[in-house]
This record gives structure tokens, sequence and C-alpha cells, in this order.
């Protein structure tokens, strides 16, 4: 089953380059977009909780997830 979030404090493809780096380890592929500013895992690991993906963004930089 897919994850769906949104992510407030993206900007620049910049923004998006750190985020997909910091969500990789938690899904077999990870899709952002800046416009709507989302993120969305295909095919996520057991370890993709809520409270670990929030701590990988807010570690990638000012940014914050929340589920769609």
């Amino acid at each position: 089953m897919d994850q769906s979030y949104t992510i407030s404090g993206m900007h620049c493809a910049a923004c998006v380059g750190r985020i997909t780096a910091a969500l990789k380890p938690y899904a077999e592929t990870v899709n952002i977009s800046l416009d709507p500013p989302r993120a969305v895992l295909l095919n996520p690991a057991a370890t993709a909780t809520l409270s670990a993906l929030q701590s990988a963004v807010a570690k990638a930089g000012a940014y914050a997830l929340k589920p769609l």
C-alpha cells in the first residue's frame, strides 16, 4: 500500500533532492513533487512509520511531513 504525505518548507529542486534522499531508505520508490508539495512512498518498508519519516525529513532541513 502506498503512503502519501504533504510536505511544508519545500521551495526548489534542491529541497526535492534532499527529501528524496532522506526518504529513500523507507520505500522501494519515492516520488516528490513541488506543486503540490507531496511525497508518495511506493511499497513502503515496515520501518516507514510516521515518526520515522517525520524525523528523517526534519534532519534533511526545515521540512515538516503530514499524512494526507
